[in-house]
């Protein structure tokens, strides 16, 4: 054989380096945990109902790794009494001393902060549907 075996048609002698990189990896991270710690702090909501729309706040606090209590509040009254599961809340709203909401949601996060969307049952009120987010 004459000349470089390598050499390409056009004259090039260098061919393209092989590329021995392994693919890049996708990490994925484990979802972050969801404590009644977690669920501490300030929340504003959003409820629905057939008969109507409101909006409010409420604040949580943990009571052990998976119960909390709070109070609603913005204009809003009430007791929260609830409880985590994995991912899933429940907890109880009353007020006045005999009105019980019984409202239950999955928490994801959503970047770094924590929402909620679900579903509470009202001895008035019919589909009714709320989401909240920690400020």
């Amino acid at each position: 054989s004459i000349g470089k075996t390598e050499k390409s048609i056009s004259g090039s002698g260098e061919s393209a380096p092989a590329d021995r990189r392994p693919p890049p990896r996708t990490l994925s991270m484990p979802p972050k945990q969801v404590t009644a710690a977690s669920l501490e702090g300030n929340w504003d909501w959003e409820a629905s109902c057939t008969t109507g729309q409101w909006q409010g706040g409420m604040t949580l606090h943990a009571v052990s790794a998976t119960a909390f209590s709070g109070e609603f509040n913005k204009g809003h009254v009430g007791s929260v009494n609830g409880t985590i599961n994995g991912n899933r809340l429940s907890f109880i709203r009353t007020w006045m001393g005999i009105i019980r909401q019984n409202w239950t949601a999955p928490v994801t996060y959503a970047g770094s902060s924590l929402r909620m969307q679900g579903a509470f049952t009202d001895p008035t009120r019919s589909g009714c549907r709320f989401s909240a987010a920690k400020g």
